[in-house]
């Protein structure tokens, strides 16, 4: 198996493990609330009955007749590029997605993951109006609401802070939930781009790390 399929394996596992919990826990809610990539809340909101409202942290997974999956405006061609994904999207998740239904006595869904993340009755955007321009390709209701700030006081690791303290701003690295890479190699393309410039690297899913780095 490759990194890639280890990868799928594990993130399909755990799906389908975390959604009985969920609605489990939801089940005297009268509103879920739940992230768009969570299907435990959509799963949930099914479930009980309850209504759903989804919060989208980037306009990226909103189909639009203003910019196709890929960032880029490619006029009258977005829809039918948005149709494209959609296509090869469901055919990777939907057996997962409806696997996870079924553990929770629910009937499949076709074209699930889409369905899932986006709320009929309303989708909170964290995104500012100043830099997005929506034009959803669905009738189903968005809210730019500008970005959402944690005000939680938690204490940074005494020693990150310390080097952060200790020098001139770092850069900050990080492929958040990206999976499936060779985390080896391309740590060490990291430190070599980033050269004697200081630098913090997140984990993150891809285990970014997981080889000898410099001395701070």
């Amino acid at each position: 198996n490759t990194p890639r399929d280890r990868d799928h394996a594990r993130i399909s596992a755990i799906i389908v493990a975390s959604v009985p919990a969920v609605v489990d826990a939801t089940s005297r809610a009268e509103l879920i609330v739940s992230h768009s990539l969570a299907l435990g809340g959509y799963a949930a909101a099914r479930r009980h009955g309850s209504p759903l409202v989804t919060g989208h942290l980037f306009d990226g997974v909103i189909p639009s007749a203003a910019m196709n999956p890929l960032g880029v405006n490619l006029g009258p061609l977005n829809r039918a590029v948005w149709a494209m994904v959609r296509r090869m999207v469901r055919q990777k998740t939907d057996p997962v997605f409806n696997e996870a239904l079924a553990s929770v006595g629910l009937s499949p869904e076709r074209d699930l993951f889409f369905s899932a993340s986006h709320s009929r009755l309303l989708n909170l955007v964290a995104v500012s109006p100043t830099i997005c321009r929506l034009a959803p390709l669905t009738d189903r209701p968005y809210q730019l609401t500008g970005s959402w700030f944690d005000d939680d006081e938690t204490e940074p690791d005494p020693a990150l802070a310390a080097f952060v303290e200790a020098g001139p701003p770092p850069v900050v690295i990080g492929f958040g939930s990206m999976t499936g890479i060779d985390a080896r190699a391309w740590t060490r393309r990291l430190v070599e781009g980033v050269g004697q410039r200081r630098a913090v690297l997140q984990t993150g899913w891809a285990n970014l790390g997981d080889v000898e780095l410099p001395e701070l």
